[in-house]
């Protein structure tokens, strides 16, 4: 098995906070029905508008009857299914683009959208185009890069180093908000943050040094280094009990304790933390 303790981790950390499509095949913004129309499960699953109705590009809402899904889930669901890499950027659902199930209709549909309308229709767009800015997406670079460094760290035990443990819960709120249809503008923010914070400290020369003698979490108290891996890995997956299912995923052949972080000796975390927009007096 690959050593995963690599020479330079300062490097791969690095470029793990850079943004990096190379790897992602297609965009699902390119899925499109004709070219499943012999898999019924791929339609029903990815094909299908707010109305249960059939359309003809790819949409993710068949994951808003699950709670608590990640990024990582949604993911792992679509290269099962698509058997290949399926990139989300710049994905952004609006029903507008899911109503009709041939794409000569569809484009027309939204084609017709542009074109002249009434003094009554443009300030009606208007309207719901300035209700729809306000709803502001999902940063979906913002959770890939959170979660690209969160597995090395995982893997590498340097959660409790770079101080990562609140990552899942960044990720989750995110997640919680797009799948609710509410603003991700506070989620979309603490996440960047986060990503400007590691940034600052793999910029500091003092630290860059430090890493060179590869430090880990094992340096700190069992007790403590056991309970944080095992909090961060429930609310990351939402597994309530032993936590082998991950072994793969986070397994480092220096780690003594790697055992008793996938058992179930310790209470169980919860894997939402609600997330509330504070007002500018409160902040």
């Amino acid at each position: 098995m690959e050593n995963i303790l690599v020479k330079n981790p300062v490097k791969e950390i690095l470029e793990l906070c850079k943004h990096n499509t190379k790897t992602e095949k297609i965009n699902i913004k390119d899925l499109c029905r004709t070219d499943y129309k012999d898999n019924k499960v791929i339609l029903d699953k990815y094909f299908k508008n707010e109305r249960g109705e059939d359309c003809f590009y790819a949409n993710l809402l068949y994951f808003r009857q699950f709670e608590n899904v990640s990024l990582n889930d949604i993911k792992n669901a679509l290269k099962s299914d698509f058997k290949k890499a399926i990139s989300l950027a710049g994905y952004k659902y609006n029903p507008e683009h899911y109503k009709f199930v041939t794409q000569a209709l569809q484009d027309e549909y939204e084609e017709d959208l542009f074109k002249c309308k009434s003094r009554e229709e443009e300030e009606l767009e208007k309207y719901e185009e300035y209700k729809y800015k306000q709803i502001e997406g999902i940063d979906f670079e913002a959770v890939d890069k959170l979660t690209k460094v969160l597995f090395n760290a995982l893997r590498k035990r340097w959660v409790m180093i770079f101080h990562l443990e609140n990552i899942p819960g960044l990720i989750n709120n995110a997640l919680e908000c797009h799948y609710l249809g509410v603003s991700c503008k506070p989620s979309n923010n603490a996440m960047n943050a986060k990503i400007a914070e590691i940034r600052a400290l793999l910029d500091n020369k003092d630290v860059i040094e430090w890493l060179k003698t590869n430090p880990t979490d094992l340096m700190f108290d069992r007790c403590d280094y056991v309970s944080t891996y095992q909090r961060v890995l429930r609310n990351l997956t939402c597994i309530d009990n032993e936590l082998s299912y991950v072994r793969e995923i986070i397994h480092n052949p220096e780690d003594i304790f790697e055992e008793e972080i996938l058992s179930n000796e310790f209470i169980n975390t919860t894997c939402y933390i609600e997330n509330t927009e504070t007002n500018e007096e409160e902040e």
